[in-house]
């Protein structure tokens, strides 16, 4: 059994590999073009533009988070799952004995 507790897993969110793994996503989806009149430079420069776009109000003062994705930003949950799941697939590619596995937000529960 293990469980898998990613602490703060949006504000440890590397943007740039972020942003370079949905880019190669992007590049490599066949269909997008018959789902989304956006060209790939244009999601990308959306996506950039949410991700970089981290300033806040704290105390009247007016700060820029300087790691990670925003928390509660529309956009973080999906980064985050997108971030999350190379390495489960790692996990599952590499042991063919996994029987349950579990995620909630930032919690992997495996049973193998």
């Amino acid at each position: 059994m293990v469980n898998n507790d990613v602490v703060a897993l949006c504000t440890s969110i590397p943007i740039d590999k972020c942003i370079d793994f949905v880019n190669d996503l992007l590049e490599n989806e066949n269909t997008l073009s018959s789902r989304c009149p956006l060209s790939i430079s244009s999601i990308m420069k959306s996506l950039k533009l949410f991700l970089n776009s981290t300033i806040f109000i704290f105390t009247g003062t007016f700060n820029k988070q300087t790691k990670g994705v925003a928390l509660g930003s529309p956009v973080s949950p999906i980064v985050a799952n997108l971030f999350m799941s190379p390495i489960e697939s790692y996990i599952f590619a590499s042991n063919n004995r996994l029987c349950i596995c579990r995620r909630y937000v930032h919690n992997t529960f495996f049973i193998i």
